[in-house]
Order: C-alpha cells, then sequence, then structure tokens
C-alpha cells in the first residue's frame, strides 16, 4: 500500500477532528493547525500577538504566517515522512496547494474528504460552537468565522476536486459520525479492516495498522 494522507474539510463544528481523531487510532499522523499555532505563539511572541487577534476575531490567521508553519513542519517531516497522515486545517487556496504539492513529491496517495454542509447545516454547526461555552466563541467571533469559511472553501475544494478527481470524496450527506468514518476508510483502503489499538496485555503486543 502506498503512503496514505487524508485531506479533511468541513466548517467549524463540522465534524475535522473527530474524523482525524479515528484515523489517528488507526496509525494515521494527524497534524491540526491549530495545534501548530499554538507552537508558534509559544515560540515566536512577534507572531503571538497577531496570532491571537486574528484568533480572537474569528478572522483566518494570514499566508503570511502559516505558510512558513507548513515549510516547516514538511521540513521536519522530510527523512522521517509518517506512511499515514491526516490533516485538519488547510484554510486557503494557497496553503492546500503547498501541501498537495508536497505530498505528490513524496508519493503519497492523497484523498479529500469533503463533509461540508449547506447553509441551513452551517447554521446548525453555528449555534453548536456556540453553545459548548468556549471562552471567546461568542456569537459575533463564529459569525465572522463562518463568513471566512464560506469565503475561501469554494477555492480550496474545486482546486483539491480538480487535481484528485475521484479521490475527492463529498460524505456531507453522511449524518453520522461513524458512517462518515466507514466511508472514509473503504475508500482509502477497501476490505482492509479498521483495526484500532487494543489494550496490551505483554511487551510484545502492537496495534495492527494498513501496511
Amino acid at each position: 500500500m502506498n503512503n496514505t494522507s487524508a485531506i479533511i474539510l468541513a466548517p467549524p463544528g463540522g465534524g475535522k477532528t473527530t474524523a482525524a481523531t479515528k484515523l489517528q487510532q488507526a496509525g494515521f499522523r494527524g497534524f491540526v493547525m491549530s495545534d501548530q499555532l499554538k507552537t508558534v505563539m509559544a515560540q515566536e511572541p512577534e507572531k503571538a500577538s497577531i496570532i491571537k487577534a486574528c484568533m480572537d476575531g474569528g478572522i483566518y490567521v494570514p499566508d503570511s504566517i502559516i505558510l512558513p508553519v507548513l515549510k516547516s513542519v514538511t521540513d521536519g517531516m522530510e527523512h522521517q515522512a509518517p506512511h499515514l497522515l491526516t490533516l485538519d486545517g488547510l484554510r486557503t487556496f494557497r496553503q492546500t496547494q503547498f501541501i498537495l504539492t508536497w505530498l505528490k513529491q513524496h508519493e503519497f496517495t492523497v484523498f479529500a474528504f469533503d463533509i461540508t454542509f449547506d447553509t441551513p447545516d452551517l447554521k446548525i454547526c453555528e449555534e453548536r460552537m456556540i453553545n459548548r461555552g468556549r471562552e471567546g466563541e461568542t456569537p459575533d467571533v463564529m459569525a465572522t468565522r463562518f463568513d471566512e469559511y464560506r469565503t475561501y472553501y469554494p477555492g480550496v475544494a474545486e482546486f483539491l476536486r480538480w487535481e484528485l478527481e475521484k479521490q475527492y470524496v463529498d460524505i456531507s450527506g453522511l449524518l453520522d459520525p461513524t458512517q462518515k468514518f466507514e466511508k472514509m476508510w473503504r475508500t482509502m483502503f477497501g476490505d482492509i479492516p479498521f483495526c484500532p489499538p487494543q489494550p496490551t496485555t505483554s511487551p510484545t503486543s502492537a496495534p495492527v495498522t494498513p501496511t
């Protein structure tokens, strides 16, 4: 089996993290943009104020900050690229183009799974994000985040659809998280069973992942 990568597209509250976590249980290495930005904020104070202002306002962090982060991450994987990689949090065309180019250069088979919703469902996601009560996720901030999503998503989706063709898969009609994951898994690995890690009973025990 080739190196495999799953790019996950979804609005805020749309299930990206849930899907990515499930894949990580099967051996995928996870890349989550928000985690990378937290690292940048801790290590580069001059950028921290810009990132925080963007997050607090609900707007996307600019490519001038994100692209160097992506380059740093991919440089770090240059000699130890993971066999299985899931990507969550690509926001713009330039970010997506950078990552897709790198994946193809490293001979990954790339899939994109689109769990985007139409307008009524976006409203449900927006309400879900507000109701979970996280600090800073006010109605105004969430409205701005969804406006940003509606602005940038079409360009990202169209680029991936064009580049990946049949490996761009729309699973937005599947409402149940388990159904979404099963569709993703079958698309990438066919009849290979999903084998999450099991509690070990001896030092030699190990989870089974696709090879």
